[in-house]
This record gives C-alpha cells, sequence and structure tokens, in this order.
C-alpha cells in the first residue's frame, strides 16, 4: 500500500468542510434525506455504485479490487437529535430543535473520506472488496435492523468483517477504545402498570389506593442488587391528577441494561416476582410488560486483537486499551448478531469550549480526529485485505 498520508493531507480541508457540512443539516431517525444525499453524492463522485431503500435513507456501496479476497465493510451512522444547539458555533445546526449531539457527522464523514481516499488510488494495492454502510436512524430507531430487514446483505453483499467508529469526547484524539467481547449493553424497557380502585381521598376504605403497591415496587427493584454485568433502573413513576382523588391506577417505567442473557434473565426472574407478590399482598393487580431496545454490542475478541494491532502500530502501543464496558445501547449489535467485527471509539476530545458528553447540547468535536480516524480505517483496511 503506498504512503497514504500525503493523500489524507491533500483531503484534510475536503474532509473538514464534509463534516461542517454534515453538522450543519442533522435529521432525526428515518428523515435524513438530505445527509443520505450528501452521502450518495460522496460515494458516486468516488466511482462508486450506490444501493440505496436500505432501511429508508440508508445506502450501501462496494469498492471491488477485481482480486480474490474477503470483504470488510465499514459502517457509518446518520441521525442527529431533538435538542437544540446554542448559537455561536459558525457551522452550527440550520434545522432548529434539531443537533447532531451525539457525533454522528464525525463518523459518516470518516467512512465517506475513506470511501475519496478509494478514488484517489490509496487502497489500490489491495484485494478483496471494501464496503461502505450507511445507516439512518441509530438514536432509538434500530436502523441497523432495518437495514437487514430491507436485505442489505442479500442485495450487496455479506461482508467477512464489520467494523464501526464512534465519537468520544472524553477522550484527547489519538486515544480510542476497542473491547474484546462487550462494549456497550443490550437494552430492554421494562413497563409495570399497578391497577387498585379509584374513589375520594377523604374515604380510603372504600377505595383500593395502588400507590403504596407501588412503592412497594419501587423500593424492592431500586434495592435489588444485580449480577455483576447488569443494572436495573426506575425512571419514570405516574399516580394521580388531584389530591383529592385516589387514583384507580398507576404506573411505573424503567430500563434493564446487561451483558450477558443470562444476566438478563436473572433480573427478569426477579421482577416478576416481586410484582407477583405485591399483587398478592395489596389485592391490586400488577401487569409488566417487557420491551426490546438493542441486543449486548459484543466485539469479535479475534476482529477486536487485530483492531488494537493496527491502532497499537499507528497510534503508540496502549492507545486503545480496553475499559470497562458502557451501558449504553447501540445498534450495531444488530450487525454484530450476522457478521464478526468491532464496534470502537475514537477519541475526538478538545474541542473548543471544552469536552462534553454525547447527547449535551454543548458536545463537540475535535477536528484533528478526523485524519487520525481516517487514517485508522485506511490501515485497518490494508492489515485485513493486503496484498
Amino acid at each position: 500500500m503506498p504512503d497514504i498520508r500525503p493523500s489524507i493531507k491533500n483531503l484534510l480541508p475536503w474532509l473538514v468542510e464534509l463534516r461542517r457540512t454534515l453538522h450543519q443539516c442533522p435529521e432525526i431517525m428515518y428523515q435524513e434525506t438530505e445527509t443520505s444525499a450528501i452521502a450518495r453524492r460522496v460515494l458516486e463522485e468516488s466511482g462508486l455504485t450506490v444501493t440505496g431503500g436500505f432501511g429508508g435513507t440508508g445506502l450501501a456501496a462496494i469498492w471491488d479490487s477485481g482480486r480474490p479476497g474477503p470483504t470488510i465493510a465499514f459502517r457509518a451512522d446518520m441521525d442527529g437529535l431533538n435538542i437544540t444547539e446554542p448559537e455561536g458555533c459558525p457551522f452550527g445546526s440550520r434545522n432548529p430543535g434539531l443537533m447532531h449531539a451525539c457525533g454522528h457527522d464525525f463518523n459518516l464523514a470518516l467512512v465517506l473520506g475513506l470511501a475519496r481516499l478509494v478514488s484517489v488510488g490509496g487502497l489500490a494495492s489491495l484485494n478483496g472488496r471494501v464496503m461502505f454502510i450507511c445507516q439512518p436512524a441509530e438514536e432509538h430507531g434500530a436502523g441497523a435492523a432495518a437495514m437487514l430487514r430491507d436485505g442489505l446483505f442479500e442485495k450487496t453483499a455479506r461482508p467477512d468483517l464489520i467494523f464501526a467508529g464512534h465519537a468520544e469526547p472524553l477522550r484527547p484524539p489519538g486515544r480510542m477504545i476497542i473491547n474484546p467481547g462487550p462494549i456497550m449493553a443490550g437494552v430492554l424497557d421494562i413497563h409495570l402498570t399497578i391497577t387498585g380502585r379509584g374513589g375520594h381521598a377523604g374515604t380510603p376504605d372504600s377505595a383500593l389506593n395502588p400507590l403504596p403497591a407501588m412503592a412497594r415496587l419501587i423500593t424492592a427493584i431500586s434495592a435489588y442488587k444485580p449480577p455483576a454485568g447488569a443494572l436495573i433502573t426506575l425512571t419514570m413513576a405516574s399516580c394521580g391528577e388531584r389530591t383529592n382523588v385516589i387514583a384507580p391506577e398507576g404506573s411505573v417505567s424503567g430500563t434493564l441494561r446487561y451483558y450477558s442473557p443470562e444476566s438478563c434473565q436473572t433480573i427478569q426472574d426477579y421482577v416478576e416476582r416481586r410484582c407477583q407478590e405485591v399483587a398478592e399482598d395489596s389485592r391490586t393487580r400488577v401487569k409488566w410488560k417487557w420491551v426490546d431496545g438493542y441486543p449486548p454490542t459484543i466485539n469479535s475478541p479475534d476482529a477486536a486483537a487485530v483492531a488494537r494491532e493496527v491502532a497499537d502500530s499507528l497510534l503508540g502501543p496502549g492507545c486503545a486499551g480496553p475499559e470497562a464496558p458502557s451501558y449504553g445501547g447501540e445498534d450495531f449489535s444488530f450487525f454484530l448478531e450476522k457478521v464478526p467485527g468491532v464496534f470502537m471509539f475514537f477519541g475526538t476530545g478538545g474541542a473548543p469550549g471544552g469536552n462534553h458528553p454525547l447527547h449535551s447540547p454543548n458536545f463537540s468535536i475535535n477536528e484533528e480526529a478526523l485524519p487520525i480516524g481516517l487514517e485508522y480505517w485506511a490501515r485497518l483496511a490494508e492489515k485485513l485485505l493486503r496484498a
């Protein structure tokens, strides 16, 4: 593979402008029409044939060396968030109430930058194929699952390995997080409905107040010590609208996060037992409903070892050491259920205005991370597809 740093240096002004352009047009899940159009244009200008219609706005394109070898996929998410960006950024959001507060503009710019690097010959000496996936609706929309349902791998190609990178604003450029095994949690929401009998607050004996049962459930679940690698957090409760009325029904909701199906099942069993016990003791009726979110994001240990080897070579030993997995959710997990691969984080901290976490209205990207991330993707492709 030729020295790609001169090519990256030449591409850098374009890459920075691309990321800023994407930052200006955040769109919520399944409505990423302008973002998708930008991605399509870049891919086509890079000489690639684009296939669309996956999950609505999702796209895929493949660079083929013409020589035998594996297919390696790189995925980026495209959607923004319902967050208002503060004034002051010269390339701030043009869409009121919407913002790229999770760095998907950065993630997408890197994958499109890799496609542009292909068009200037940066990957000319490789075997096999490189697949570029631009995915909608990562934020609560399970866009990865939607793309798979629409036949992404059947209508394009099934990759041998798949990779995704994400901005990490609390680490500096040149630092990465690459875990073997779990890196993000599975998500399962819980909704409890507690039904009693309504009445007047002045005659409580003629009613069956659901609030005491709710309080017992909230206390029991909140005090529970879950197995390692899992947690359950209650976040919502509602009962009644007036002080002189005993409501007939109340509700409690929360989220279960886990890295293994066994720990998830253990917590579910505990919650359901407590619900049955409280219902029997209080004479209320307690119903529960589990709502699937995203599966846990489990990296392939072998692929993670290769990814860390590339990071150590490029950025120095220990730059991508494994860290405790996050309890956040990530729908790249749906891809990893089909194909082995790695989800990783790129350090993007040190932006003007300081380091702010993902989903903060003050979140920003240190653009020094762009050439690092692009070179990393290229070096990883070189490692896996070297002629």
